[in-house]
């Protein structure tokens, strides 16, 4: 049979991950385990505005992320919601405009994301910077020339956390980091990412569903945030 006489039932497609899997398990490849995760997080507090900047996010596999995002949009969809903003739901503004006085429907909404994100992430991780206490600690110089401004250092830290995470698991392949785009230092942060060897960061738009999930996670930002102020502030 010659090249051209190949049908498309004849050639079969081998994903890229079956061809991984056998370069490194060779002939036990079907026995293997992959742990390809995906870490989405989100930035609160700049250096310019705020006396602390927090830097959290979740954690899972890349399955669970496509099964994370159609559940969450599906429950959205059920309320007529196409994204969910803590501060618009808090206030019953925005895309949740007339929701008051439907505490009922409130509560109904916010169990079932909470419950959401426990069944499909698997791990929570944060690193909160004092803006004083970081300034007061290193000189301008040394922060820019390591890329050390408190934005590319809790990134960078939460993002250490997240490779120990995945050393743990037996993962053979590097997370994927995603960062919501916009924030201060951000050239920063994508060089001290290269310098250390981690995947190059995502940087996805706020407008980005994946963003749109981070609601719940700038909600805990702003509690811890406050309560780190309380206590550290003069």
């Amino acid at each position: 049979m010659t090249a051209t006489e190949l049908s498309s039932e004849s050639v079969q497609t081998v994903s890229a991950i079956e061809s991984l899997a056998k370069i490194i398990w060779l002939s036990k490849w079907r026995e293997g385990t992959f742990a390809m995760l995906s870490a989405a997080f989100d930035a609160s507090g700049s250096r310019k505005d705020q006396a602390i900047l927090l830097v959290a996010g979740f954690v899972s596999t890349v399955e669970a992320w496509v099964d994370f995002d159609r559940e969450w949009k599906q429950r959205l969809a059920k309320d007529g919601v196409k994204w969910f903003h803590a501060s618009e739901f808090a206030h019953s503004v925005g895309a949740f405009e007339g929701w008051r006085n439907q505490e009922r429907r409130r509560q109904s909404l916010l169990a079932d994301l909470v419950a959401i994100i426990q069944q499909n992430v698997h791990k929570k991780f944060a690193t909160i910077i004092n803006h004083g206490i970081h300034a007061s600690a290193m000189s301008p110089l040394i922060r820019k020339t390591f890329e050390l401004e408190a934005y590319p250092l809790a990134a960078r830290t939460v993002a250490k956390k997240v490779m120990d995470y995945a050393i743990s698991l037996s993962s053979r392949i590097a997370p994927e980091f995603v960062f919501e785009d916009g924030d201060l230092d951000k050239g920063m942060l994508i060089e001290r990412f290269k310098k250390d060897g981690y995947s190059p960061p995502i940087f996805r738009p706020k407008k980005d569903a994946i963003n749109r999930k981070t609601g719940l996670v700038r909600s805990e930002e702003r509690r811890v945030g406050k309560e780190c102020r309380s206590r550290w502030s003069p």
